[in-house]
């Protein structure tokens, strides 16, 4: 199996992500275009319906003070607007998808071959060839994520009946339950969502890279990171910056808000660029995790990561 450091895995993911840096101008595109769209889906049409029933800007005051008025007065508006909301939610959910799906095959490309950089026509081909993987994946990993919040749903109600009744036997054994339950709450609920995104994000990695379906890619991705627990470290140390970073950038822009007018138009550009920032980090963190992968991973050969050629048309 061929071995990669953590260095080499971040300098090779810097330059996969520098040869499509254009990405983010497409994350920045699909931003925009998912206001425009909730603009035009939602707002506009709801704006016309209220015009043509004749409700009044005295009606829409009174929203605020009892929200439920809409209900009992203009139910079909309030059906309506769940209805436009809705075909908004899915059409900006799939349009995200199927540029996170392109974006995901685009660098998978770099990965294999460096000489290889952006083009629409590359992001066209990949996105048509993995959005259905991509999204029945994300189907799965829905399923498993929804599992694992009922099992923590449960073990709440169970913590909650073992620390009322140590309550009643002792106050000090109640809180010491408390703090220790807490923990461990914490402790294994951050492994439980961080082992969940980077298999994830792996599991992005062997069907882009693979061309593995949905169900193998989450089966080949658990045994990978079983094996390789290296992988998971990684992405849990990158997420993390992340984390801090995207923070840091909160907290920077923090004091424009406190500006009366200036402090406004200087927040959209601040949010254009925090949005930049952010999706430039997040497509280097998947670069990395493609890298690391396409480097460690060893599919029953024992020669490393020698996967068929995705052709693209045009190339």
């Amino acid at each position: 199996m061929k071995g990669m450091t953590y260095s080499e895995a971040v300098k090779q993911g810097f330059r996969v992500v520098n040869r499509n840096w254009q990405l983010v101008l497409v994350r920045i595109a699909l931003a925009v275009l998912s206001c425009a769209g909730f603009l035009f889906i939602v707002v506009i049409p709801l704006v016309i319906a209220m015009f043509l029933l004749g409700i009044s800007p005295v009606f829409l005051s009174k929203l605020e003070s009892s929200p439920d008025i809409i209900l009992t007065q203009y139910f079909g508006v309030a059906v309506i607007a769940g209805l436009l909301l809705l075909l908004y939610i899915l059409a900006a959910a799939s349009l995200g998808l199927y540029v996170y799906a392109a974006s995901a095959g685009v660098i998978a490309r770099t990965v294999k071959d460096e000489a290889r950089g952006f083009s629409m026509r590359a992001f066209f081909e990949e996105g048509r060839r993995l959005f259905f993987p991509v999204l029945w994946f994300a189907t799965i990993i829905g399923l498993i994520a929804i599992g694992v919040v009922v099992c923590f749903a449960v073990a709440g109600v169970l913590v909650s009946a073992v620390i009322t009744y140590a309550k009643s036997q002792s106050l000090s054994l109640s809180m010491f339950l408390g703090v220790f339950f807490s923990l461990i709450g914490v402790v294994s609920g951050a492994l439980i969502l961080f082992g969940l995104m980077a298999l994830t994000v792996y599991g992005m990695a062997a069907i882009t890279l693979k061309g593995s379906r949905p169900a193998e890619a989450l089966t080949e991705t658990a045994r990978y990171l079983w094996r390789t627990p290296s992988a998971f470290y990684l992405y849990a140390i990158m997420a993390s910056l992340y984390v801090v970073l995207s923070l840091v950038l909160a907290l920077v822009g923090l004091p424009l808000k406190a500006v009366p007018f200036i402090g406004l138009i200087l927040s959209l550009p601040y949010q254009l660029l925090i949005y930049a920032v952010q999706g430039y980090a997040g497509l280097f963190i998947l670069s990395v995790a493609f890298v690391y992968y396409h480097r460690t991973a060893d599919p029953a050969s024992g020669r490393g990561t020698e996967y068929p050629e995705v052709k693209v048309a045009g190339e």
